[in-house]
């Protein structure tokens, strides 16, 4: 009998454990920087340019480090035409993705290389729909999605475009990310 029931309590044991798969985040960078760009204004070209300064520090880390740009463009861009989230990620060593430090300082160095080109080694990690990014819950879904895409010991944010928030307000609810409004002091 205690034959049986050692046999049989061995049985169940067997067949009641089931392996569990755990899934623990990976963090990937020490510190990530979010930059939320509204680029479909006379900025556009400066942000670019701003996303290539922000290369060269992310080149010169000495530990990991990701850099994200959320970019809101015009729909006409030929580098991202519709809102995207761009990884820039560093190994703390010089390289950017997958290109060697080398290769980086070469491209930076190229005076013929243009802004569009240089930027476009950025892995697009998420595209959305033409929305009006100046929403608070397109933020934050925004914010969240970069957090969730890249998580990170720390972050910091960037915030790029016109500054109007001084302005009195203007139709329509994209004041700080695009040009115009009928404001007479912005017409001159």
């Amino acid at each position: 009998m205690k034959k049986i029931l050692f046999i049989f309590l061995t049985a169940c044991f067997f067949f009641s454990c089931e392996k569990e798969t755990i899934v623990i985040p990976q963090q990937h960078a020490g510190r990530t920087v979010l930059a939320f760009f509204w680029a479909d204004n006379s900025l556009n070209s400066n942000l670019r340019n701003n996303i290539r300064t922000m290369m060269q520090g992310l080149q010169a880390m000495k530990d990991s480090a990701a850099l994200l740009v959320y970019w809101d463009g015009e729909a006409s861009d030929i580098s991202w035409p519709e809102p995207c989230i761009v990884e820039y990620v560093t190994n703390g060593q010089g390289g950017i993705n997958s290109m060697s430090k080398e290769a980086v300082n070469a491209m930076i160095a190229d005076q013929d290389m243009s802004v569009h080109d240089l930027i476009s080694i950025g892995n697009i990690r998420k595209k959305y729909s033409p929305q009006t990014s100046t929403e608070k819950t397109v933020m934050q879904t925004v914010i969240g999605d970069m957090m969730s895409v890249y998580p990170s010991e720390s972050y910091g944010i960037i915030f790029g475009s016109h500054g109007s928030g001084w302005l009195p307000t203007i139709t329509g609810t994209r004041s700080i990310g695009q040009d115009g409004g009928g404001i007479p002091v912005t017409q001159r």
